[in-house]
């Protein structure tokens, strides 16, 4: 039962009794009203309740919606907000707050095209503010686009030079680029304005793992913990050290780590289940891949590691139906990916030399290309190990540790594969 404070339930009896008076719409307005003062008071259900009493009071209140709308994002009961942004849309088109707020909603619950919809009606309606090229930004790093996320955020700091999430945000695209140095001096900024934030540590750390500077990227982790103990990316990026250094163990913890911060963190699951399958602990690998997924995980890495497990286990039917499934959701320039080449290949669709020629003609960017490599010879040996193609799968995998890059899982997994020869 929800329990109202006084004040509050003095104002709902008054309205009550003065109901018989009262436009629908003013009885709106004073139920939101008290919303508002809830709100503004810290009490989020109270005010979603007063919001709700003001929509049932006038189904066509649209500031009812959008105040509802940010408490539920509040919350972050992102599916609650993203319908009532879309209300607030439906009955004031022009509404660029509820644009923005539904973008966000929408980028919490990684639907990127839709995120960066919402944020390009933000840029149109509001041209001359930084915030909307910073968001869309945002959407384009999950969407992959990260030349377009660099483009917009470059527009939002030339607008705003003292916004350090505009930085963050080109520091990760510019680091998803393998452009290390110039995502380090873009944390390096981000810190300088917000000094006190440990995900911008925490990001600044991932960089350094990756350039394999394990010295500096635990001292940035560790200021990343003393600034905000629980946050996943820190764990993250510490087990990722500690994979690369051998402490399998000590991964395994960071990673768990990671979850228990933040259980809505696909990545964390996607880390996670990556290492469970190359020590061979396939059952709980499975799971934290079928939750990477259902937390849509950026990446399609899990999607297919899944298939290497059912494959192996006798499951190549089901694992065949389930990435066939996943090649109809496909549609334009995303059927042409490097990930719907991997796709087609699992599933027989393309030959191993088609397969291994579009690793570098589907890259985006050349920088993409070692990368694509390594995973075109990591999943062909694969596919010559289940032929019983010993020789042959060797081959491949040398291949793939030979293409030499070693932040990528299949590198990891090839040379475990290596490792069983």
């Amino acid at each position: 039962m929800k329990v109202w404070n006084l004040s509050s339930c003095l104002a709902l009896v008054m309205c009550v009794v003065c109901s018989c008076s009262r436009s629908p719409q003013e009885q709106a307005q004073i139920y939101y009203d008290i919303g508002i003062k809830q709100l503004k008071a810290g009490r989020q259900s109270d005010a979603i309740d007063a919001f709700t009493t003001a929509i049932e009071s006038d189904a066509k209140f649209s500031p009812a919606y959008l105040a509802r709308g940010q408490c539920h994002y509040a919350l972050k009961d992102f599916n609650a907000a993203e319908a009532d942004f879309s209300m607030a849309i439906q009955l004031e088109p022009g509404d660029v707050n509820a644009y923005n707020g539904r973008g966000a909603a929408r980028l919490n619950l990684r639907e990127s095209d839709d995120a960066v919809a919402d944020f390009d009606k933000v840029v149109e309606l509001m041209p001359e503010e930084a915030m909307g090229y910073r968001n869309r930004a945002a959407a384009q790093v999950l969407a992959r686009e990260y030349e377009k996320a660099v483009a917009d955020a470059s527009r939002a700091i030339e607008m705003d030079g003292d916004d350090a999430l505009s930085y963050r945000i080109r520091a990760g695209s510019k680091s998803s680029m393998k452009d290390y140095q110039a995502a380090l001096v873009d944390y390096d900024r981000a810190i300088t304005l917000a000094p006190t934030n440990g995900d911008m540590y925490a990001g600044r750390s991932t960089v350094r793992v990756l350039m394999g500077d394990f010295s500096t990227a635990t001292t940035d982790i560790k200021k990343a913990l003393e600034l905000s103990p629980q946050n996943p990316l820190a764990y993250i990026s510490r087990g990722l050290v500690k994979e690369k250094q051998g402490d399998n163990d000590g991964a395994l913890a960071d990673f768990n780590q990671a979850i228990q911060a933040n259980p809505k963190l696909a990545e964390s699951y996607e880390f996670l289940g990556m290492l469970q399958y190359d020590l061979s602990n396939w059952p709980p690998a499975r799971a934290n891949f079928r939750k990477a997924l259902e937390l849509h995980a950026i990446s399609q890495d899990p999607r297919f590691y899944l298939w290497l497990i059912q494959a192996q286990s006798g499951e190549h039917d089901t694992a065949n139906k389930e990435l066939t499934e996943y090649l109809k959701t496909l549609r334009g320039d995303k059927a042409k990916e490097w990930r719907a080449s991997v796709a087609r290949y699992l599933t027989g669709v393309l030959s191993e030399t088609e397969f291994v020629d579009q690793a570098t003609s589907t890259a985006k960017r050349p920088s993409a290309i070692r990368g694509q490599k390594c995973e075109s010879f990591y999943y062909a040996g694969m596919k010559r190990k289940l032929a019983a193609d010993k020789r042959g799968a060797a081959e491949f995998f040398q291949k793939a540790v030979d293409a030499g890059d070693d932040n990528n899982f299949t590198y990891f997994s090839s040379k475990v594969e290596l490792g069983k020869q």
